[in-house]
């Protein structure tokens, strides 16, 4: 697949200093984008039904997330980043999910190209569906033929001319586009109607004159040599020769002898409804009569002789030509002939018309028309007169601009005018054009009130042109006449050139006769022929649905924002977002000196340019700023150490790889975990960051930091290997000897200029901080570096040791300058000390991430009353349900639900058991909500915004749509309540951040997990200086002088965190697991098997409880991916499969150790899925769905919460559910079981709850047993708690005693040995532990004690140099006054070799 990446990543290094519209349009045609947002062969509602008879839609995924993600966010901003609100101080929505339908049938159609020999194929078979190489190709018939109303209610086609306003000769117009074919002669508009076994013989083209000014144009002559340019664009009106002048319009010319260019139509639109209809046939046996616009270049002509219907089609000027009704008429009457109603056309002498079999007009006068079929949204849909359409349902519905009202079955559809049919409005047409000004405008009234596009000048010739109020007015008959062939010519704020003809046309409804002025819509535009898709009409659309988005107000404020974060400044002020907005939208940033950019609207070296020249990028007293700067991307700073360090790679024939990182550094190229991507953009980090509402993205993967930093220190001391969780692929033989490379990958080869103390940590500080470590850090570094001088003389270990400690230190991970004082901060990682534990309980948050489709998970199955039932079901969902038969039978028949016996997936059998053991219950109809609603009142009733994953999710976290507790995490706020009430509290993330687990009680232990490696020792590889190391970076990361830099603080906070993680990786070592985990027998490969370690990991924990001292332990994990816009039926059951048996696995292993009973699991997803499938044989993103919970403890074999009684009632558009109940339902009964049963504690917990009716909330006696039916004894009266005692199986015992002196061949008692098993196991061998060191973290000799003068404010433009005032242990070395900052250790080991200068180019 290195092709495929490369090419994908090509787009961006390609057009880096282009415009954002390229890479806009490049990854919108890219395979892997389609694969990724799951739009690849995604067709039209109308193919499928004409195919399948069934009902599915066009995917929804990339329509979402190249608006959400790719260009313009979710809320309507102010040019300078700031939320534009509506009257009541709310922000508003830039798209909903009606746009999100109509821009999803843009993106159907596209699919690969075929497979070349000369690329890499996309898998093994090398299908020719496999190329994932080329950007793709559009099947128009595939392609949605129907108007696409977008953002701000425009139609995709807006602004466009119509396609009967060409005039004729356009090909030889000034703007007019030629595209090279080479030596074939068949464009894609022609391959879709020739017939299949033509050869190049048949097919008949547009053969230029030797003279003719176009082949000229297109020969493009140099030096008297044709050079044939792959595209030609004509500069200049041409005469035409020949004949040129017969032809109203070409397709394909032939310049040189088998050679040929296409003539690119331009792009225009046509009226979906129109006046007149006529009728036209598919094909020369006509099998399908189509009713098509009389007035559209759309049929050829089928001439027959008087008398007979027999037609003859041999009066085409090139194979392929299509006319207008009245055109193909004349075509006829000039041979003696008529168009007629043919039974069969002459397929011998037909001459160059032979090799069509498209589309034919079918008799004189044969008029037809188009029925407007009206929904309960009002939305239309199109039926032919004809030809009425059985089934309703299966109609393709888009969105109109409705005059007034529209007919309904509340008013009795329009009180008469249409008649009604079923739950639909069925209503006769009529299409009338108005001249719209009648004298000249403003400029901003007619973007406003036109829409029609008009022919530019330099397609039309006008007989005058008025410059009136910054307009240009072109007339083409009268001055000063504004009839309705006036054109007006404006500039909008994009600085494009738009032209707009003085009209509006109309559509009116009625029925027999009748119509109505009630009741119309302005008649909306589509680029599809509907009787005959064209591929370059599908191109067109593509086109204009990217410029929809990419000229949108929001995108250049949005876009901004996002690059400046991306660029090293999280938090930009309102002013900078307004600059660099700015320079995006006029593509151009001017300074004193330089001009970038090349003045075009979305220039990416404009909008680069404002960012990186601005002040708050260039001023370095910003620096001191405390909310200034953002931490540092994981793998840009491995990066950067590898760059600066000057990495060498030893074995040369592997390229050089970070093997791990998406696991060590939560980030790793062409390895994104979901299409969010690795940032959130609005994410804010824990503590100092929340608290100041500012944002820091990449603190979101802080949980990585002990993972990160044992890789870094890895690479400085063993090379790129495996050893000690470096980023190596291979394991060396022993770990135990730093400074040996030999069979390391290859290692950092950075030697300093010079070796003494000051310049060293200078040029390590310019190379790794630019410059910014100084004060008292930079002090702190350099008596390290020293000291290890002194005590062993060995400069390549001082070098590790001040690279090593420069990796540790906010400078480095952050780009602001901290105010710290090396004095170590108050924290305690010391287990709370209790006499018994108190009724231990535990719950587990499983969030399945994207979004799982619960309505297969549980399905009614019999006993049902109303209008419930299987059937119902099976009748909406269609291919997306499952077989009744296929369903495992549960009985519901206690529960108040429409149906006594439901059925569960048949993938979940233990769920099934757990069910009837009544350890499991499920909460059915259940979503995000902030208040009940309604599906007339959703929209203005609720806060959070519907249907994206990372906002419903981020709900689902909180559960405070008001933010009343803002900065705080759901299962945060139950630790607070619970600490209060007395309970030890530790609450665990597992590959995720803590926010999730944030409260406003500082005292709660917050850890996060590694589904892997559970709990990460911190350097586990400080073999050779014992924990020297651990406790430099602490005073690195220590107590600041007043006000620090929030990025500061939330790096030295995550760095703490890792330091006192290790009490908890011996408490997870403590525990054996009995129970094997199934990884092995797991269908969904990596995603399954990081969930199974995880849990496997919680399990751990869970079993340390009692010697971690804790009552109440609160976990978070996910596991994904359920976000199925594709093949959703195979890959649900193969997902769910995986799913029951890790979950029968932990439930297993809580069994075992006799906690099942004081264990509950709470699992919820984003959201449900709509009940409707897509083309893709995937379902979207919907709202409510059914969760459930888990436990010893449960009361269950019971469905809480409400099914829908009515599927079909309860939907919004594509069938998305509304919920019954909200998610605070099952946490309210959760909090009482965990012992939070007083009101305060329960609306601090769940602030939300009370906007709910009682009715709404979960009880705790309704969902658990009580707790005297449980077992909760409580044995012994307890000890001193400690997980230093005896371990699990396999695990090391760290001893307690440490002797004052340790002889150099006394063996290690350090507890930072691994484990046995544990990669990068050292050998015993001499210990190089200072006396003393302290296993537990606390101060030592090794550390400086802090004097008066440490607390005083440094000053960082002093020259601080302290080294004289601390008394040297070694007066053997000089200078005499040398810091204490390491005991004597013994001389370094034979394998360290004496760095030496090395020149290095500048």
């Amino acid at each position: 697949s290195n092709e495929m990446f490369t090419t994908y990543y090509d787009i961006f290094v390609r057009n880096a200093h282009g415009n954002y519209k390229d890479i806009l349009r490049e990854i919108s045609y890219s395979p892997i984008m389609a694969d990724m947002l799951t739009y690849h062969e995604s067709k039209s509602q109308e193919i499928i039904w004409r195919t399948k008879r069934e009902i599915q839609f066009a995917d929804e995924n990339y329509a979402r997330e190249i608006m959400q993600l790719f260009s313009i966010g979710l809320h309507i901003l102010n040019i300078d980043g700031t939320y534009k609100l509506d009257d009541d101080g709310n922000k508003m929505l830039t798209y909903t999910n009606d746009d999100i339908e109509e821009y999803a049938r843009v993106w159907t159609g596209f699919t690969r190209q075929d497979l070349r020999g000369n690329i890499e194929a996309h898998d093994e078979k090398a299908v020719a569906d496999s190329n994932s190489i080329d950007p793709m190709k559009i099947n128009a018939n595939w392609r949605d033929p129907y108007p696409k109303m977008g953002l701000e209610g425009k139609y995709i086609g807006d602004g466009y001319m119509l396609c009967a306003d060409i005039p004729a000769k356009s090909f030889l117009k000034e703007g007019a586009m030629y595209r090279l074919l080479g030596k074939t002669k068949l464009s894609d508009v022609q391959r879709q109607f020739i017939k299949k076994n033509s050869s190049d013989a048949d097919i008949y083209v547009t053969v230029l004159d030797e003279n003719s000014s176009l082949r000229e144009k297109l020969c493009n002559t140099v030096d008297g040599n044709c050079q044939y340019p792959s595209t030609v664009t004509i500069d200049h009106p041409l005469n035409c020769n020949g004949s040129e002048c017969g032809l109203d319009q070409v397709q394909v010319v032939e310049v040189a002898e088998n050679l040929y260019y296409e003539y690119m139509k331009p792009p225009c639109v046509r009226h979906v409804l129109f006046g007149t209809g006529q009728v036209a046939a598919v094909g020369t046996s006509p099998s399908l009569l189509l009713c098509i616009d009389k007035n559209a270049d759309s049929a050829a002509a089928a001439c027959c002789p008087i008398g007979s219907n027999n037609a003859k089609h041999d009066s085409c000027k090139y194979t392929g030509e299509v006319l207008p009704y009245e055109k193909a008429e004349a075509r006829c009457f000039e041979d003696n002939m008529s168009l007629c109603q043919f039974t069969s056309i002459d397929a011998l002498s037909c001459g160059a018309c032979c090799s069509y079999e498209g589309i034919f007009w079918y008799g004189i006068d044969n008029s037809c028309a188009v029925i407007v079929v009206i929904n309960k949204d009002g939305k239309i849909a199109l039926e032919r007169q004809d030809s009425p359409r059985q089934d309703y349902d299966s109609l393709t519905f888009f969105r109109v601009h409705w005059q007034n009202n529209y007919p309904s079955l509340e008013n009795q559809c329009g009180n008469g005018i249409c008649e009604s049919v079923g739950d639909y409005c069925r209503c006769i047409p009529k299409e009338e054009t108005e001249i719209f000004y009648k004298a000249a405008p403003q400029s901003h009234d007619v973007l406003n009130d036109l829409h029609i596009g008009g022919v530019p000048p330099s397609m039309m010739d006008y007989t005058a042109t008025e410059v009136r109020d910054g307009i240009k007015i072109h007339f083409r008959n009268q001055i000063d006449v504004y009839d309705k062939d006036v054109v007006f010519e404006v500039k909008d704020e994009f600085g494009r050139v738009l032209f707009f003809r003085n009209i509006i046309n109309k559509v009116k409804l009625g029925s027999n006769g009748l119509v109505s002025d009630d009741f119309g819509f302005r008649n909306p535009p589509t680029f599809m022929k509907q009787e005959a898709p064209e591929v370059r009409d599908a191109q067109y659309e593509t086109e204009a649905a990217l410029d929809h988005i990419f000229y949108h107000p929001n995108s250049a404020p949005f876009l901004a924002n996002w690059m400046i974060q991306r660029l090293g400044n999280s938090n930009p002020s309102p002013r900078l977002v307004a600059s660099v907005s700015k320079a995006f939208k006029s593509g151009i940033y001017v300074t004193s000196t330089h001009s970038f950019g090349s003045s075009t609207y979305g220039d990416l070296s404009a909008t680069v340019a404002a960012i990186i020249m601005d002040r708050e990028f260039r001023y370095v007293v910003l620096d001191q700023d405390m909310s200034y700067g953002s931490l540092r991307e994981p793998l840009l700073k491995v990066i950067a150490i590898m760059r600066s360090m000057e990495y060498v790679q030893t074995y040369t024939k592997l390229s050089v790889g970070l093997y791990g990182a998406i696991e060590s550094l939560g980030e790793m190229a062409y390895e994104i975990p979901s299409v969010f991507s690795f940032f959130l953009a609005n994410y804010a980090s824990p503590g100092g960051v929340s608290n100041a509402f500012l944002r820091s993205p990449e603190g979101i993967l802080s949980h990585k930091t002990p993972s990160m930093l044992n890789g870094m220190y890895s690479l400085v001391k063993f090379g790129l290997s495996e050893c000690y969780g470096g980023f190596g692929l291979y394991q060396r033989k022993g770990c135990d000897n730093e400074g040996v490379f030999d069979e390391a990958l290859g290692h950092l080869t950075y030697n300093p200029s010079f070796f003494d103390e000051d310049n060293v940590i200078d040029e390590l500080s310019t190379l790794l901080t630019s410059g910014r470590v100084i004060g008292p850090n930079q002090e702190l570094i350099q008596r390290a570096y020293l000291s290890i001088m002194s005590t062993n003389q060995n400069q390549a270990a001082a070098l590790r040791v001040a690279q090593q400690l420069i990796f540790s230190s906010a400078e480095f991970h952050t780009n602001g300058i901290p105010r710290n004082t090396n004095i170590r901060k108050d924290t305690s990682s010391t287990f709370a000390k209790k006499s018994c534990i108190q009724n231990y309980k535990a719950v587990v948050h499983l969030q399945l991430q994207g979004g799982l489709d619960s309505y297969n998970l549980l399905v009614p199955h019999s006993g049902c009353s109303g209008l419930a039932s299987y059937e119902q079901y099976a009748q909406v969902r269609g291919s997306m349900g499952l077989p009744k038969t296929s369903l495992l039978q549960i009985d519901a028949s206690s529960s108040s639900q429409p149906c006594d016996k439901f059925g569960i997936h048949p993938s979940m059998p233990f769920l099934k058991k757990l069910y009837d053991e009544k350890d499991a219950s499920f909460i059915a109809g259940i979503g995000v909500l902030s208040t009940p609603v309604t599906k007339n009142d959703y929209n203005e009733k609720t806060r959070t915004t519907l249907f994206a994953h990372n906002t419903m999710r981020d709900e689902l976290g909180r559960l405070d749509p008001y933010l009343s507790m803002g900065g705080t995490g759901l299962l945060g706020r139950f630790a607070d309540d619970l600490t209060t009430k007395g309970y030890s509290v530790n609450s665990f993330s597992v590959d995720s951040g803590v926010q999730r687990l944030e409260g406003k009680t500082p005292t709660t232990v917050k850890k996060a997990l590694d589904s892997k490696n559970g709990i990460q020792r911190f350097n586990p590889s400080d073999i050779e200086f014992g924990d020297f190391i651990g406790q430099q970076a602490e005073l690195l990361n220590g107590k600041v002088d007043g006000y620090n830099n929030v990025f500061s603080d939330a790096w030295s906070e995550s760095l703490y965190d890792a330091r006192n993680a290790n009490e908890y990786y011996w408490a997870q070592q403590k525990t054996n697991v009995t129970e094997e985990f199934l990884a092995e027998d797991l269908i969904d490969g990596k995603k399954s098997e990081k969930f199974n370690d995880g849990l496997k990991t919680i399990a751990q924990m869970i079993g340390s409880s009692e010697c971690r001292g804790s009552d109440r332990d609160l976990f978070y994990i996910e596991y994904g991916n359920f976000d199925h816009h594709k093949k959703m039926i195979e890959e649900l059951a193969n997902k769910l499969s995986d799913f029951d048996k890790i979950l029968a696995s932990f439930v297993d292993e809580m069994k075992a150790q006799a906690l099942w009973d004081q264990v509950t699991i709470v699992v919820s997803s984003d959201f449900g899925r709509t009940l409707t499938g897509n083309s893709a044989a995937g379902t979207d993103h919907g709202w409510s769905g059914h969760s459930f919970i888990l436990g010893g403890a449960l009361d269950g074999g019971k469905i809480h919460g409400k099914y829908p009684s009515d599927l079909k009632e309860s939907q919004l558009s594509r069938s998305r559910v509304i919920p019954e109940v909200p998610w605070e339902a099952q946490w309210n009964a959760v909090a009482q079981w965990l012992g939070i049963e007083d009101e305060q504690g329960l609306s601090h917990a769940l602030p939300n709850r009370l906007s709910f009716p009682s009715t709404m909330i979960l009880d705790r006696k309704n969902v658990f047993l009580p707790d005297d039916l449980i077992n909760t004894s409580c044995e012994g009266e307890g000890e001193p708690i400690s997980c230093s005692g005896t371990l699990a199986t396999n695990v090391p015992t760290a001893s307690s005693s440490h002797p004052s002196t340790i002889s150099s061949s006394s063996p290690s008692l350090s507890p930072s040995l691994p484990p046995s098993g544990e990669k990068g196991t050292p050998t015993p061998r001499p210990s190089h532990i200072p006396s003393s060191f302290s296993p537990n973290g606390q101060s030592s000799s090794l550390v400086p004690i802090a004097t008066d003068n440490d607390n005083q404010s440094w000053n960082p433009s002093q020259t601080l140099n302290r080294l004289s005032s601390i008394p040297s242990p070694n007066p053997m070395l000089a200078p005499s006054l040398i810091p204490a900052l390491s005991p004597s250790l013994p001389p370094s080991p034979s394998q360290h070799t004496s760095l030496t200068p090395s020149k290095r180019p500048s």
